[in-house]
């Protein structure tokens, strides 16, 4: 009897435990749901369970500021298999009875994903798939349903819920003009460039370097590769070195790190906050995935990865991002921009790269597939007006 006695005290502590620490989702948000239960919750995350073929949840924010989540470990049960079973969920936020739009970042890494407007339609999820609105929300509604109309056993996550305040951006450094600049450049080694970008990359790398466009008895080049963390390394001023760096880059298309999904865009960032060059050239086609030693969706890291590239900017670091499949201009998408300049920030579609641009005065060069990046003219940058 004193053992049952001390179990059951300690099954109280732990409940009481449990609750302590999930009222913060509570504090934040007010959630009415229908046709399903909230089975589980912690602090930022709720597990919705039902067995109707379509079910709502409506997130009601208690604070002002922007809100953020991610869906996750969504499974379901059933005595029957169908065949080519898609789930949707249909996201939409209210701002004074106004349809406000989410951001929802969707790269590679995501199988059997995709999106149609602010429908998400999967077979499954096995990554947390990030959910952002960039402005004050009232209310929020996820209305979830299934491809086939049965009645299935489901439960989906919706974790990192929170409501996050605004981060300021700092200005991007001018170039100045005939003036010898160090360059590092951060190239993502993890999977989603394929062996033919890399090939792109590197040989036109290659031919800006060896074109004598940077002085080679002036300029300080280093070349990163990251992926979970910085692979690789090598800083040079001659453009013999450069070139094996980048045949090295290239040859490891096949390596354990390129078959790996994870990106961690802190690890290169931190490269840059340490060596402190002037220009700062970040080549990627993945959102950062990876921080603190852990999976983590671009939404949770964005304040962070914004503060980090303020820190950057502030000792007069110059950053340039080139990207794939990351940016839409026809959309709201603020998560790249956030990062360099939001007041004068130029973005670059493929079909309007030209030898004659200056990427002097370029933060983000976005387009599809880097087979293409040969349409960049890297001189620009040290090449001299006068």
């Amino acid at each position: 009897m004193p053992f049952l006695k001390g179990l059951m005290a300690m099954c109280i502590a732990l409940l009481a435990l449990v609750d302590s620490s999930a009222k913060g989702i509570y504090d934040e948000f007010t959630i009415h749901s229908s046709n399903t239960d909230v089975s589980s919750f912690s602090d930022k995350t709720l597990r919705l369970e039902s067995t109707a073929r379509e079910f709502s949840t409506v997130l009601e924010p208690n604070l002002d500021g922007r809100v953020m989540f991610s869906l996750s470990d969504h499974r379901y049960r059933s005595t029957i298999t169908p065949k080519d079973l898609y789930f949707g969920v249909r996201i939409e936020g209210f701002k004074d009875s106004a349809l406000v739009n989410p951001s929802i970042n969707i790269d590679a890494s995501f199988r059997d994903v995709f999106l149609d407007g602010n429908m998400l339609i999967f077979k499954h999820i096995d990554y947390p798939i990030p959910v952002l609105f960039e402005s004050g929300v009232d209310s929020i509604r996820l209305h979830f349903s299934n491809s086939h109309g049965y009645n299935f056993h489901q439960y989906i996550t919706i974790d990192e819920l929170q409501v996050l305040e605004s981060v300021e951006t700092k200005s991007n450094p001018i170039l100045l003009d005939c003036e010898h600049q160090s360059i590092m450049i951060a190239i993502q080694g993890s999977e989603g460039i394929d062996k033919v970008e890399r090939k792109s990359i590197a040989k036109q790398l290659r031919e800006f370097f060896k074109s004598g466009a940077t002085l080679e008895d002036s300029t300080m080049v280093s070349i990163v590769e990251f992926g979970h963390k910085v692979t690789s390394s090598s800083e040079a001023i001659n453009p013999k070195e450069i070139s094996n760096t980048l045949k090295d880059y290239k040859k490891r298309a096949k390596s354990q790190e390129a078959k790996s999904s994870i990106t961690n865009w802190q690890s290169a960032l931190d490269e840059a906050l340490d060596k402190k060059p002037d220009v700062f050239i970040l080549v990627t086609n993945s959102w950062s995935n990876y921080s603190a030693g852990s999976l983590s969706t671009i939404n949770a890291q964005h304040a962070g990865l914004v503060e980090k590239c303020n820190e950057i900017k502030a000792n007069g670091t110059r950053l340039l991002f080139i990207t794939s499949g990351l940016y839409d201009p026809n959309k709201g998408n603020t998560t790249l921009l956030a990062m360099l300049n939001e007041q004068q920030t130029e973005s670059v579609v493929q079909d309007s790269l030209h030898h004659q641009l200056d990427l002097k005065t370029v933060d983000l060069i976005a387009m599809e597939g880097f087979r293409n990046f040969q349409l960049i003219d890297l001189s620009s940058l040290v090449r001299c007006s006068e």
